[in-house]
């Protein structure tokens, strides 16, 4: 399975497990500091204050299939999961403004 085939499957997981949060769980990803080597900065990291946390609380029994931060991954491939996590939350912050503009009300100026 390729990796951002990992990461789009973890972020529709994410979606489920964060649905009813106050903030989409990809607005709460710091983007300049996520690095998925790390298990405080990886996305559970972030999300849940530690990784195995994240795992614990959200019952994830299996992180590799969903791209999450996995210490059986190489090096490089940390390199791309975290590359492909931000673009992942790119493309939905993106996709959230997109929305956002779209459904606020429109004005016409009457003269």
């Amino acid at each position: 399975m390729s990796v951002r085939t990992r990461v789009e499957r973890g972020a529709t997981w994410l979606d489920k497990q964060y649905a009813n949060a106050k903030t989409p769980w990809w607005d709460q990803v710091r983007l300049d500091s996520l690095d998925l080597r790390s298990n405080d900065a990886c996305v559970l990291g972030q999300l849940e204050g530690d990784y195995s946390k994240g795992l614990c609380r959200l019952f994830m029994y299996e992180p590799a299939p969903y791209g999450f931060n996995n210490r059986w991954v190489g090096l490089l491939e940390y390199g791309m999961l975290t590359r492909a996590w931000k673009r992942e939350i790119e493309v939905r912050r993106s996709k959230a403004r997109v929305l956002q503009a779209e459904t606020q009300p429109r004005y016409e100026l009457v003269a």
